[in-house]
């Protein structure tokens, strides 16, 4: 384990407990504990992702009704944002490029589109 502030790297023993509802019969212990993994590994790469690509560790408002609409606005773009990656677009193309060039790319063609309307209907 490698320590935030100092990066120094420890070694570091732990015992970790699970709990469920459901039977062996129904999910073997191995299985269950590749789930709980994946879950782990599902959420420390979309926090991460989060919080240091979208920006989803500062919301600017602190009404309640504010921090909700921003936290499930960053998640319906997040959401968006990987189904378009995951699902339009062929292997191929997907794997050649990084998400962050599909970033740029997006980013670009919303900006020339509000440059574009700019032109069209002057202030």
């Amino acid at each position: 384990m490698k320590r935030q502030r100092t990066k120094k790297i420890e070694k570091k023993v732990s015992d970790w407990v699970w709990v469920s509802t459901i039977s062996k019969q129904r999910l073997s212990t191995e299985n269950f504990v590749n789930f709980g993994h994946g879950r782990w590994k599902i959420e420390n790469t979309g926090f991460n992702e989060l919080v240091n690509y979208w920006h989803a560790n500062h919301v600017y408002r602190h009404d309640p009704v504010a921090i909700e609409a921003f936290g499930l606005l960053t998640m319906i773009a997040f959401i968006l944002f990987h189904a378009f990656i995951g699902l339009n677009l062929k292997p191929e193309v997907r794997y050649k490029y990084s998400k962050m060039h599909w970033v740029r790319i997006i980013t670009a063609e919303l900006f020339k589109e509000a440059t574009d309307i700019k032109v069209l209907f002057p202030p």
